[in-house]
């Protein structure tokens, strides 16, 4: 299980986001072998994420796409598991 909290640039939690979690190998060319999602809205712009499995040592790459109902924004960031 992983929390991610978001806030927007004036450090205001961004509250009631839809997030679609995605990831992969890019070298191996293979997605996650599960479907993460949000489980729970913890409040605080914090949010609980469910079922992010890796089956592999090696670089992966996340991404979560944001949408508040008002903008859209996307954050990717690298994972080396050794």
């Amino acid at each position: 299980s992983w929390v991610i909290q978001l806030k927007n640039p004036d450090g205001k939690p961004v509250q009631n986001a839809k997030l679609n979690i995605s990831g992969g190998m890019p070298i191996h060319g293979h997605g996650l072998p599960t479907a993460p999602c949000v489980t729970i809205n913890l409040g605080d712009g914090k949010y609980l994420i469910e079922g992010v499995r890796f089956n592999m040592a090696g670089w992966w790459k996340m991404k979560v796409l944001i949408d508040d109902g008002l903008h859209k924004d996307n954050v990717t960031f690298n994972l080396v598991l050794k």
